[in-house]
């Protein structure tokens, strides 16, 4: 009687509900794949409009201590800071304070600038040429000191502009650490104290601040990052991060953030209709997004990285869906499950490996072959114990999976190839799909090359190949022990080399190929190919 009664009611319930029930399972599967209950975590919120979808919270906010995240837990939001200060330069543009078409020469004329003049609004588009701080040497050598943003500033600037303003895109920190200079100018404010005044307040993020990371806050995570010697191990996420990365929040607050945004009681219509533009031209300006799509809509989105921390969000206005994950490690990117959420919310999952369509091999051969993209990469679609791959040449096999006859997929489902069979006056083609990218290819030839196998190669003649080389990119060590050969860029982090030819080596765990120029019986250079790109330079 008792299961009978349970059928009944099971019965009775409205369908919205069975359909919220099954996209709730779907998207714990998605979720409980990347984050484990016993180690560093995140914390997972979905809304469409003012419906809350979904919230979970995986793994544990303190290692150490086996304390588990809560909707209260306090992330790092890396980059997605860079939305705030965006804001708030609108903010202070309608307000009469300045024009983000005026130039840091005239507001920052204390800074050593370079002659040519950049514009707030270069700066916020990422195109004024300013160098990102991270890729200058002197800052890169001072940086476990944790040097003051003023100080990152005038080493980015005396490093010189990349370009001239205006004519390229290049992500710059040091550009919204100039932003943040400028708030603070224009304001007559702290940049943490304008933001918290004019942003936070107004849409009721009482968890959320721009602080430096040494400040003590409630229900902070701790960061950690992973070690292949060390395993799990804490990180120390930067103090200077500022307007560019400083942002410390929960996934709760930031929902409330960008619904109030939405809502247009931050910034005036003119500012969002810039903030969210999608432009007509091929490249989208940026205003602390990034433009793609998710199963077919329009998606604002963005990451954010500080050492200890990953965030991703995603933003569909057509549905009004939102997606933050927010996690307190830097091993592994919330990013692929955050898109898989949000196709799963929108009632059009991506495609699933576990639930890939079954193929014959004359099915699977259709695909193989070797095909060539624009800029002269090849890429291969292989065919080995009846599974199908994908590779560079000199890199690692890939799966693939059988989404139809003419798709294969990638494990992340939204990674896709889409073949386009021979006809009369046309070879055979493969498309690739990454969401909004695509890219066609050409069929080359339809031989795969031959699995490399293993030959024995004597230890005296192995000892010929070890020595330092030098590629244009990165260093080489070979060295020899136990009667294998090891190589990597240095002593510490070495890989076995698996001879296959004569002079011509393997690593199996990077697919990649390694070929030595032998005079007169001593190697004289390196060439490696690795992921589709040759590396090579003189042994030293």
């Amino acid at each position: 009687m008792q299961n009978f009664i349970a059928g009944l009611v099971f019965l009775c319930l409205p369908a919205t509900f069975l359909t919220a029930q099954s996209i709730t399972q779907q998207l714990d599967q998605v979720f409980e794949a990347f984050y484990a209950p016993d180690q560093p975590g995140a914390s997972i919120l979905i809304s469409q409009g003012d419906q809350l979808v979904y919230e979970r919270q995986i793994g544990l906010a303190n290692v150490e201590h086996a304390s588990p995240i809560s909707t209260a837990s306090v992330f790092s939001a890396g980059s997605i800071s860079k939305q705030f200060t965006v804001a708030a330069m609108f903010q202070l543009e309608e307000a009469g304070k300045l024009r983000l078409t005026d130039t840091l020469q005239h507001l920052l004329p204390d800074y050593s600038l370079p002659e040519a003049p950049i514009t707030l609004r270069q700066l916020i588009n990422h195109t004024s040429g300013v160098r990102d701080y991270p890729r200058v040497k002197k800052i890169r050598q001072i940086i476990r000191n944790e040097p003051v943003v003023d100080t990152i500033i005038e080493l980015a600037l005396a490093a010189g502009l990349d370009f001239p303003p205006g004519t390229k895109f290049s992500y710059s920190n040091t550009g919204y650490l100039l932003l943040g200079k400028v708030i603070e100018l224009a304001s007559g404010q702290s940049f943490e104290t304008y933001l918290r005044d004019n942003i936070f307040v107004p849409a009721q993020m009482e968890a959320t601040s721009f602080t430096h990371f040494r400040s003590v806050l409630p229900a902070r995570t701790t960061p950690y990052s992973f070690d292949e010697d060390q395993g799990l191990t804490r990180a120390a996420p930067h103090a200077y991060s500022f307007a560019a990365g400083g942002l410390m929040t929960t996934a709760r607050d930031l929902n409330k953030w960008i619904r109030t945004l939405r809502s247009g009681s931050l910034i005036g219509p003119a500012s969002t209709d810039q903030m969210f533009v999608v432009s007509p031209e091929k490249e989208t300006p940026y205003y602390g997004w990034e433009v793609n799509e998710v199963a077919g809509q329009l998606s604002y989105e963005h990451t954010g990285f500080e050492p200890g921390y990953k965030a991703s969000s995603l933003y569909l206005p057509e549905s009004d869906l939102y997606v933050i994950v927010l996690q307190n490690t830097e091993h592994g990117s919330p990013t692929p499950a955050a898109i898989k959420a949000a196709a799963i919310a929108l009632k059009a999952p991506y495609p699933s490996a576990d639930k890939e369509m079954p193929a014959e091999t004359s099915l699977l051969k259709r695909f193989t072959g070797q095909y060539a993209f624009p800029g002269g990469n090849k890429r291969i679609v292989g065919l080995k114990d009846g599974r199908l791959f994908y590779q560079a040449p000199g890199g690692v096999a890939t799966p693939l999976f059988v989404r139809d006859s003419l798709t294969l997929f990638f494990e992340q489902g939204y990674r896709q190839l889409h073949l386009t069979p021979a006809a009369a006056d046309t070879p055979k083609s493969l498309t690739y799909q990454n969401r909004a990218f695509q890219q066609p290819s050409t069929l080359i030839t339809e031989a795969t090359p031959a699995e490399k196998k293993a030959i024995k190669v004597p230890e005296k003649v192995l000892a010929i190949y070890t020595g330092e080389y030098k590629t244009e990119h990165f260093p080489f060590v070979v060295k020899l022990e136990d009667g294998q050969l090891l190589g990597g860029p240095d002593a510490t982090d070495m890989m076995p080399l698996t001879p296959f030819a004569a002079h011509k080596f393997f690593i199996p765990e990077l697919g990649a190929e390694v070929t030595f120029e032998i005079v007169e019986g001593k190697a004289v250079s390196i060439k490696i190919l690795l992921e589709g790109e040759i590396y090579q330079g003189p042994r030293l």
